[in-house]
């Protein structure tokens, strides 16, 4: 038998080697996991913000498809102008439900009934006259119509709209 002294043809990794490659690849990995938490931690605030945009426009919709001016309302069921609803109290809710057991811990349809499954939610509106393009704000002829809704977590959504008094 001879004595093979050359290089040695076996191949493999080093201690080293092996435990700076486990640390690697488990600061990567770690990296990926926080990104992922944080992702499923946030994944409702969309749908919660979607929902507040979508009880703003139905609120700033209803307002506008109202007259400009024509005398008070006592509630919002018998709202019938824009300005009635100026500093709208209770979210408009008129009545109660065991789910909703006080005014305006609900937001409300436009009769004044509370919707049991937006508990949470505050809608605050203020119609102000406003100038727009040619009309001043003196004629009193256009108002600025400002929804804010605020969800029972996260940050509040406004959306504004002109109503003018054309004839």
């Amino acid at each position: 038998m001879s004595a093979y002294f050359g290089k040695s043809t076996e191949r493999g990794v080093t201690l080293v080697e092996l435990i700076v490659s486990i640390v690697v690849i488990s600061v990567g990995l770690a990296g990926v996991l926080l990104a992922i938490n944080r992702n499923v931690a946030s994944s409702a605030d969309p749908v919660i913000r979607q929902q507040a945009v979508a009880i703003a426009e139905a609120y700033l919709e209803e307002i506008e498809t109202k007259s400009f001016t024509v005398g008070p309302g006592v509630t919002r069921a018998t709202f019938d102008d824009i300005f009635d609803y100026h500093n709208l109290a209770n979210n408009g809710c008129t009545s109660t439900t065991a789910a909703c057991p006080t005014l305006g811990s609900c937001v409300c349809d436009q009769n004044g009934n509370p919707i049991a499954g937006l508990r949470g939610y505050v809608v605050n509106v203020t119609v102000q006259t406003a100038a727009l393009h040619s009309i001043t704000q003196a004629s009193g002829n256009a108002a600025l119509i400002q929804v804010t809704v605020t969800p029972p977590q996260g940050d509040a959504v406004t959306l504004s709209g002109y109503r003018t008094n054309y004839f």
